[in-house]
């Protein structure tokens, strides 16, 4: 079951945060925590959002999915779901990825 979260971006991320011990995922949330303000005239994103694999017939949860924008974010400790995915049509995004900033998602996301 999703829910459109009506907290602020800040907020959304603080509560990835909350839910995560990965140094790495850490460093990132605290710089989309900074972004926040910009992500504003964003998307707004779906927490805690199922999806069905096409072809597989095996539903699949997303910490964040961006709809609209065809965009997805998992935590670290959903590695494995990301990798099941990511060669998909969506573009994701995991949290353990030392090599993804802050900016790469927020240009992933379409405007409002």
């Amino acid at each position: 079951k999703a829910y459109q979260s009506c907290k602020s971006r800040k907020h959304i991320w603080k509560n990835v945060q909350n839910w995560t011990e990965n140094k790495t995922e850490l460093a990132l949330i605290e710089e989309l925590i900074k972004l926040s303000d910009v992500f504003s005239a964003k998307e707004k994103p779906v927490s805690d959002c199922s999806f069905m694999i096409v072809g597989v017939n095996e539903k699949q949860k997303a910490t964040l999915l961006w709809k609209k924008s065809k965009v997805m974010y998992f935590s670290a400790d959903d590695r494995d779901i990301y990798d099941s995915v990511v060669s998909g049509d969506w573009k994701c995004f995991c949290g353990d990825d030392d090599e993804i900033k802050a900016i790469d998602i927020l240009g992933a996301i379409k405007e409002k």
